[in-house]
């Protein structure tokens, strides 16, 4: 199998790139800079360029799927400019490529499969989502949900399956959230972030890696949840880390309208509440590997 992967670089990329090698696929991936070309051992670059529309349309060359995990990180600050950027780095990237093979004849691709998050799904103390509710959050994120999806939609236009992954907090040993909730943890300046109730649904980065690989041999189409079985609230997840580091949380909460203050609009990052369930991939017999939130915490953090 030969498959492109756009955002290769990225946390779930870089996982994703490695683990198809180690299968023996052919990985093909885009950059903005000739110098990057070669920077993936064993993966072939290409050059694309979404400000001026371009893509080396050589990148499509053999490939049957394309996996688009691209789009400039929500943590942000949401000013007005960094808004656009969120919202346009997955837009557009996903309409030049639609574009592009549209126009495009004799090429083998005939699966697409999306990023997506589960920021779509509104905020509720209590309800558990499956990929059947609606994704209508009326907030920033879920505006760049909706238009995000849709843009993965529009390649059921070209005749191509299409998945999206609703990914949730990827849990990975360097980088990504885990690294910004146990360093502070581990320093003695860790805290629960408001009441601490609200839902968190985690993923191991082994597993989402593993989601994606299933998903390009599978021929389910449409919405997936990239979840564990196994949502915890905030502050059993912070008391977790902090277990697992050998350290206490000797700090107060940090109340919601300090953090409101201090963040603006991004607070909803750490306080909004998702409890979300993977329905279809529980269905579908995946076998998830980190299914509890202690055995991912005792494979991310050894003591």
């Amino acid at each position: 199998m030969t498959v492109l992967i756009v955002g290769a670089t990225g946390l779930i990329g870089k996982s994703l790139v490695k683990s198809c090698l180690s299968r023996g696929w052919r990985v093909h991936f885009l950059t903005t800079r000739k110098g990057q070309l070669n920077q993936i051992d064993g993966a072939y670059g290409f050059l694309w360029n979404i400000d001026q529309s371009f893509i080396d349309k050589a990148c499509f060359e053999g490939v049957s799927v394309v996996v688009n995990l691209a789009g400039t990180p929500v943590s942000l600050p949401w000013r007005k400019a960094n808004k656009r950027k969120i919202l346009n780095s997955r837009i557009l990237g996903a309409r030049l490529l639609n574009d592009t093979l549209a126009a495009l004849k004799g090429h083998q691709v005939q699966r697409y499969i999306g990023a997506s998050g589960i920021s779509g799904y509104p905020s509720h103390p209590s309800h558990c989502y499956q990929e059947r509710d609606a994704a209508d959050a009326a907030t920033f994120l879920g505006d760049v949900v909706r238009q995000w999806e849709d843009a993965a939609l529009s390649f059921k236009i070209l005749g191509m399956s299409v998945a999206m992954v609703r990914t949730g907090l990827v849990l990975a040993p360097n980088g990504g959230v885990l690294s910004q909730i146990a360093q502070p943890i581990k320093m003695g300046f860790g805290a629960v972030l408001g009441q601490g109730k609200q839902w968190q649904s985690w993923i191991h980065i082994d597993d989402i890696t593993a989601v994606y690989e299933y998903l390009m041999e599978a021929t389910g189409q449409g919405v997936y949840n990239g979840v564990s079985p196994s949502p915890v609230q905030h502050d059993t997840m912070t008391y977790a880390i902090a277990k697992q580091c050998r350290r206490r949380i000797i700090l107060p909460k940090a109340p919601r309208f300090a953090l409101r203050l201090l963040l603006g609009e991004r607070s909803a990052l750490v306080l909004e509440s998702q409890c979300v369930h993977p329905d279809r991939l529980m269905k579908e017999n995946f076998n998830f590997k980190y299914t509890t939130l202690v055995s991912a915490l005792k494979d991310l953090l050894p003591q």
